[in-house]
């Protein structure tokens, strides 16, 4: 089984993405701040991690810096949270450039239906 770190300073957006992979038959592992994804990292030796930018501790360049560094580590495969991140009012949130509905316009909760949670898990298989 693949296993994933969720790197988000964000609860509800590392519960969104980690749910949505878990249905992908996904080992994911979750941290709150940039100091701790390197502790995960260091341990788990994670297949993908996943990384917001702006987190507390380290920023997600300073661990994405530290993976790839780092002659151990250099082959794991990093995604960023912020790639095409978009938050307003009408249009809702959206990230992966788009490829991720995280809220819809005028939604205050997160609503996940099949092709949705196909469509984040293929992007995560893709991205190479």
């Amino acid at each position: 089984m693949k296993k994933i770190l969720v790197a988000d300073d964000e609860r509800s957006l590392r519960m969104l993405i980690s749910a949505t992979l878990e249905l992908g038959n996904y080992n994911i592992f979750e941290v709150s701040n940039g100091c701790d994804a390197i502790r995960e990292i260091e341990k788990e030796k994670p297949d993908l991690v996943i990384l917001d930018v702006m987190m507390p501790g380290k920023t997600g360049f300073e661990v994405c810096k530290y993976i790839k560094d780092s002659e151990e580590l250099k082959e794991i495969k990093v995604r960023d949270l912020t790639n095409g991140y978009e938050d307003n009012q009408e249009d809702g949130v959206v990230g992966y450039g788009g490829k991720l509905d995280i809220r819809p316009p005028f939604q205050r909760e997160f609503v996940y239906d099949d092709k949705k949670r196909n469509a984040v898990i293929d992007t995560i298989n893709k991205g190479e």
